[in-house]
């Protein structure tokens, strides 16, 4: 996800896997500092992209993953309950394709 996301960074989706697979790599960091210095440059950096792109819930289903499956004691789980909002509230305007994956996430929650 992270070397084909590389070539492509120029679109916020794009941008944001990319954010996101640097976040899924972190299990296998034995450096917790740097663990940590990456999570939060990654998380902030998928923020970021949310707050440029509001409506885009390809890219908030990410990070409601992150924060769903993130450990409490980061506390990074602050925007779970907006997210699946406005997921739900522009799920409608996606694509069937997206639509489906959407599904099949949410339901594993």
């Amino acid at each position: 996800m992270i070397s084909l996301s590389n070539n492509h960074k120029g679109a916020s989706v794009v941008l944001a896997y990319n954010c996101t697979g640097k976040l899924m790599l972190l299990d296998y960091y034995g450096n917790p500092f740097e663990k940590y210095r990456i999570f939060i440059n990654q998380t902030t950096q998928l923020d970021s992209i949310i707050q440029t792109n509001p409506k885009n819930i390809e890219i908030r289903l990410l990070r409601y993953t992150i924060q769903h499956n993130c450990p409490a004691f980061l506390q990074y789980d602050n925007d779970i309950s907006n997210d699946i909002k406005m997921i739900k509230k522009y799920f409608s305007q996606e694509d069937k394709c997206l639509q489906d994956h959407i599904k099949t996430i949410l339901k594993s929650y």
